[in-house]
């Protein structure tokens, strides 16, 4: 296929059409980016039809198990063979994937092709990245990653809406089917209008043994950390023995790193200052974000007595002010100083984490903290992407920005089963060690239950602010001088 795709290039002497490859590139973000959320209210439907209610936790494990330990590897072929092949080949594997998700007969047919799925969604948001900032130059980068971000940010709150609306009218079936038109136009834009230029070494070499490592100690440690504290107790003789197993390998994939010729992930990455620094800031400012996504859902619902889709509506506010940020991102980046935006950023995180934390037991006051997050993300998430991609050079950016996405996914796991603990163990204090049970229904009737979820959703904003400062503090470590790139060639 790749021979083809090269032949035909040269057969027509195809140049990169900017504007379009952008546009496909939006298309295929937004496919990632719904499919992590839109089947979340279809989840009680499906598990239903295929009576899997036991296994509705795998729909979500297997896509996002699969999805995070194939991004490296997505990411170093590409810096190898180029962005297009790898791109393409992830987008037919996600299609594929959804629409055997669509025909699926039962719960073990679903969750196989959700990991079929998450197989071509590893190459989907990385790889995006990467082209953008193979194809714009550091001043129009920040404004296209801010659409891209912007885009990202909607997606994945209009998701449960979208999955809604195919239950209650159609069929969730369709919830995979979607992305098969939308994915089809997304190859096409890739293939007739986005060209790379690629200087092939006569003879490359793949890192398999690092590979091979490396998948089996992250999907030791993730498969650990998504049964922990529900389907078995973290001191539990399994989850110490896959943690155990995860480390051992994970020291070993190291070591072989050091020696390969050509390594998966290039241990000398970890020396770059901005990189360091950036990777570290965003490992914990999404681990601030998963704990709004999944808890304050959680609580609007217990306490306030919300339904599933007037709960997902709280999440608005976060989503637009995001996008808002975002476009401010790629403005102010040409007056003020990367550091300067990702402070201020990361300061209206404080402001909302804190406002989420003091006024909780407000439902009016939680769309602002809400917005002041969203805000935040918006100016800093943007920036940190051009900060990593001109700290390298063009054919180590693949795997920089893979690493990227892989830390912050690593970073949501590992949040979620912390965090879930925390909640279970401050809500099951105020029960009296009986189990919490979530409800939706009249606050009078689960007067327990409110006292319970409002002291664990304490807890929890107590994190976020935790997570905000620490945030804050390493953006302190970023150089004050303005970023230069690394390598200023541009893709044709």
């Amino acid at each position: 296929m790749a021979f083809l795709i090269i032949a035909l290039e040269r057969r027509f002497n195809m140049e990169t059409n900017r504007k379009l490859v952008t546009i496909g590139l939006l298309v295929a973000v937004t496919l990632s980016a719904i499919e992590g959320t839109i089947i979340t209210t279809a989840t009680p439907t499906i598990t239903t039809e295929l009576s899997g209610v036991k296994l509705m936790s795998w729909i979500f494990a297997a896509y996002m198990l699969a999805m995070t330990v194939t991004t490296p590897i997505y990411g170093k072929l590409s810096d190898l063979y180029g962005r297009k092949n790898l791109l393409m080949f992830g987008i037919i594997l996600f299609i594929f994937g959804s629409v055997l998700c669509g025909f699926s007969q039962n719960m073990g047919q679903l969750i196989l092709f959700r990991t079929i799925q998450g197989l071509g969604a590893g190459a989907a948001l990385p790889l995006t990245m990467t082209v953008i900032s193979d194809l714009y130059p550091y001043q129009e980068r920040a404004k296209v990653q801010g659409f891209i971000s912007a885009v990202w940010a909607v997606s994945s709150v209009i998701g449960p809406l979208v999955g809604g609306f195919f239950v209650d009218f159609i069929s969730w079936r369709y919830i995979f089917f979607i992305n098969f038109p939308f994915g089809i136009i997304s190859i096409i834009l890739f293939w007739k209008y986005y060209h790379q230029k690629i200087d092939r070494k006569n003879a490359i070499s793949i890192d398999y043994l690092g590979s091979i490592l490396f998948i089996l100690s992250t999907l030791s440690a993730l498969y650990a950390l998504v049964v922990g504290g529900e389907q078995h107790n973290w001191t539990s003789p399994n989850l110490i023995f896959l943690f155990a197993f995860a480390i051992i390998l994970f020291g070993l994939f190291l070591f072989v790193e050091t020696r390969a010729k050509e390594p998966l992930l290039p241990l000398s990455l970890f020396k770059i200052r901005n990189l360091v620094v950036t990777y570290a800031a965003m490992f914990i400012a999404h681990a601030l974000l998963i704990s709004i996504e999944v808890y304050l859902p959680v609580y609007n619902q217990s306490v306030f007595g919300l339904s599933a889709t007037e709960s997902g509506l709280m999440l608005i506010p976060l989503s637009f002010a995001w996008t808002l940020g975002s476009f401010l991102s790629g403005r102010l980046i040409k007056k003020m100083k990367a550091k300067s935006i990702i402070l201020l950023g990361a300061f209206l995180c404080i402001i909302g984490a804190l406002g989420m934390n003091f006024f909780h037991d407000s439902k009016v006051l939680l769309y602002p903290f809400n917005a002041f997050l969203g805000l935040g993300f918006g100016l800093s998430f943007p920036i940190y992407m051009i900060l990593i991609s001109s700290a390298v050079e063009m054919n180590q950016r693949g795997i920089a920005i893979a690493a990227n996405s892989f830390l912050n996914t690593f970073s949501q796991t590992i949040s979620v089963a912390v965090l879930g603990t925390i909640f279970t163990i401050k809500a099951s204090e105020i029960l009296n060690g009986h189990k919490l049970v979530l409800s939706a229904q009249n606050q009078a009737k689960h007067l327990s239950t409110v006292k319970a979820v409002t002291a664990g959703f304490e807890m929890i904003t107590l994190f976020m602010v935790v997570f905000s400062i620490i945030t804050f503090i390493f953006v302190f470590f970023l150089p004050s001088e303005q970023v230069e790139e690394k390598n200023a060639e541009i893709a044709h």
